[in-house]
């Protein structure tokens, strides 16, 4: 059953004469609006109407969406340090993205952010970004990975001990933690008090624990924890345990 917030949103959609459809297995609108496809996942919005219980924020919602057309795309030196990249499952396929397969279960996206105390947009990068901005795709994924590292320099781990395991969490400038994974700089922040190697579980955007690879036989302690994580998030991740070392990162299993 459709929220009280889809159905305004889609409400609004209509009252605007805009085309769209619902993916029924993850909830993403895609909107068809003039010459552009635009893919949008309320969660945000859901989150900005449980906290001011306020209908207007969903024509708001949608006024932002709709100034992202190929003519007002800023300019890459303005949006420089606003490349990141997102992690996303990959059980749902757009044509106009542009992604790389982390694990059987999630990719990479590269991605435009935008955000204040309050919300925060991405914006999923495509080839008719890049080609706006005269740039190539290794272009940007430097400056998705450069982000991350300075991401990572202000970035806080705090653990909680369970015998000889740290089980660490991370606090990052970011709506959003599941990406920090991918940065290059992470063992500088975690190996002093968690340990290098690591393993990690993600199975939501801003849920992530991670501890010392040696203590592989940790991981079905935190694995009731990701499965009702996983259950609940109004945008899971995954449910995958994934090992970072100085190869870079990869999945080793499932709950």
């Amino acid at each position: 059953m459709a929220s009280r917030v889809e159905r305004l949103f889609q409400k609004e959609l209509q009252k605007r004469e805009i085309k769209f459809e619902v993916d029924p297995d993850t909830g993403l609108h895609t909107l068809y609006a003039g010459e552009t496809t635009l893919s949008v996942s309320l969660d945000n919005l859901e989150k900005e109407y449980e906290r001011k219980k306020d209908g207007t924020c969903v024509a708001q919602f949608l006024d932002t969406l709709l100034t992202i057309q190929p003519g007002n795309y800023p300019s890459w030196e303005d949006s420089k340090k606003f490349i990141l990249f997102a992690l996303e499952p990959n059980d749902y396929r757009l044509s106009h993205t542009i992604r790389t397969p982390v694990s059987k279960r999630v990719d990479r996206i590269p991605v435009l952010l935008e955000c204040d105390e309050e919300w925060f947009k991405t914006t999923w990068i495509g080839e008719a970004q890049l080609a706006h901005w005269g740039v190539t795709l290794a272009e940007v994924e430097a400056l998705a990975f450069e982000n991350l590292d300075a991401a990572i320099a202000e970035s806080i781990v705090e653990y909680e001990e369970f015998g000889e395991v740290r089980l660490g969490m991370i606090t990052a400038p970011l709506p959003f933690k599941a990406p920090i994974l991918l940065a290059p700089s992470l063992k500088s922040l975690v190996e002093k008090k968690i340990g290098w190697p690591v393993l990690a579980v993600a199975p939501d955007f801003d849920f992530l624990y991670i501890w010392a690879a040696k203590h592989e036989g940790f991981a079905p302690r935190v694995g009731a924890s990701v499965v009702k994580e996983y259950t609940n998030a109004p945008h899971p991740l995954t449910k995958e345990v994934f090992r970072i070392d100085d190869d870079g990162i990869k999945a080793i299993g499932t709950f």
